[in-house]
């Protein structure tokens, strides 16, 4: 071999692993491109996600002030009932009070009244307002009672 085919031989050894250098050089900046594309899209997902999640915590933090508020209002009607329901209970004890005073009252007129029996009026019973023995404010027991009681049916004393 004559030494030009020898340097030929050389260049041509040099231009073809320049060639594959230049590919290789290539194909790695394509590569890493890509990679860089990839990782660019992945850190969109995830920076999405991330805005998906917190607008989820802020939805679920509102729901949870709407729960908080709503749980204060029913505390707040409830305190409310509570007081209505005790002032209609003391109207109603009232009431009740003004009705035995009457009856006994109507009683002290007229004892002989046969329209109704004795100690019979309506609220004035154990069962109508509650367990006391006498009259609601005093406590006395009916003045009533010492009088014989008459029963309707037979005509007698009881």
């Amino acid at each position: 071999m004559s030494t030009t085919s020898l340097v030929w031989i050389i260049v041509g050894i040099v231009v073809v692993v320049i060639i594959v250098g230049l590919i290789v050089y290539f194909a790695r900046q394509r590569k890493q491109e890509q990679q860089r594309a990839a990782d660019r899209q992945k850190a969109a997902n995830l920076r999405q996600n991330a805005q998906k999640v917190e607008l989820d915590a802020r939805e679920n933090e509102a729901k949870a002030a709407r729960a908080r508020a709503d749980a204060e209002q029913a505390e707040v009607d409830a305190e409310r009932l509570r007081r209505e329901s005790a002032q209609r209970e003391a109207d109603a004890q009232g009431q009740r009070v003004d009705s035995y005073d009457q009856a006994k009252k109507a009683e002290t007129l007229d004892p002989t009244a046969d329209d109704r029996p004795r100690g019979d009026y309506p609220g004035t019973s154990p069962q109508a307002n509650g367990d006391y023995p006498g009259h609601p404010r005093t406590g006395q027991t009916d003045p009533g009672e010492d009088y014989p009681q008459t029963d309707i049916t037979s005509g007698g004393d009881r």
